[in-house]
């Protein structure tokens, strides 16, 4: 893949899930010539994409009042960390071990506010219940 692919690539999985590409992207093997230059727009692109994961965490907080859109919410939120974690593990990354445990602790903080800010109003614990099994398992 030329360098050009990649930076187009990369601006394609900035703004979209899409599994064709990143699929693509796990498979490639590595090009020394390029690779450092790769490996610096991947690590933007993951923060780009972790900070708009984040802005749609926040947007969604009025909805958690309702047990049903807390649920929905977190079942995608899982799904988009997934997908950002398994670009953090592209073989490109230049110190990806340092650039997973760092969006690894971004999620977790997430996950750590989400379950605080449920605690003023969810006299239940239903929300929070939810927010806690739809957690990422780091073993999984």
């Amino acid at each position: 893949m030329t360098y050009e692919e990649w930076v187009n690539n990369i601006e394609i999985i900035e703004k979209t899930n899409n599994e064709i590409i990143l699929k693509q992207l796990e498979n490639e093997m590595i090009n020394d010539a390029i690779n450092h230059n790769i490996s610096e727009k991947l690590k933007q692109m993951i923060d780009k994409k972790f900070t708009n994961i984040n802005n749609k965490v926040i947007a969604a907080l009025d909805g958690f009042y309702d047990e049903n859109e807390v649920d929905i919410t977190m079942v995608n939120l899982k799904k988009e960390f997934k997908y950002l974690m398994r670009i953090c593990n592209l073989k490109q990354i230049e110190n990806r071990d340092l650039v997973i445990e760092e969006i690894k602790n971004g999620i977790n903080e997430i996950y750590n506010i989400l379950e605080e800010k449920t605690l003023g109003f969810d006299d239940s614990g239903m929300i929070n219940l939810i927010i806690k099994n739809n957690r990422i398992k780091w073993s999984e």
